[in-house]
């Protein structure tokens, strides 16, 4: 490849990063001001079924699992990565570590 086709590949790359830049600055503005909407569910619950053995609301609570309640509704997996984080009570600096992490998953995967 020569001449032209490099710099119009490069320069398609360098749009791409500037658009996925741009996406997530978007959308970690957003977080900070809308709140961090999933992972408190996930805290929350995962520290409620170590004090009660519960992970879920019972079945019969239909409302409960109505769209946009704030309910655990997802496999129990992530509940129990996260159980030796929130034992002894959910730290302040659990949310900013989750946000970190992604933010690194991020800029490894560009």
């Amino acid at each position: 490849m020569k001449g032209a086709g490099r710099t119009a590949l490069m320069l398609g790359a360098v749009v791409l990063l500037g658009l996925s830049a741009y996406h997530f600055a978007f959308s970690s503005w957003n977080s900070i001001a809308r709140g961090i909407v999933d992972f408190p569910i996930f805290a929350r619950h995962a520290e409620h079924f170590l004090e009660t053995g519960e992970l879920y609301v019972h079945a019969d609570n239909l409302q409960a699992y109505a769209p946009g309640t704030v309910v655990y509704k997802f496999p129990p997996t992530y509940a129990i990565f996260l159980l030796p984080f929130v034992h002894g009570g959910i730290p302040e600096m659990l949310y900013y570590w989750h946000w970190g992490f992604l933010v690194a998953l991020y800029l490894g995967a560009v």
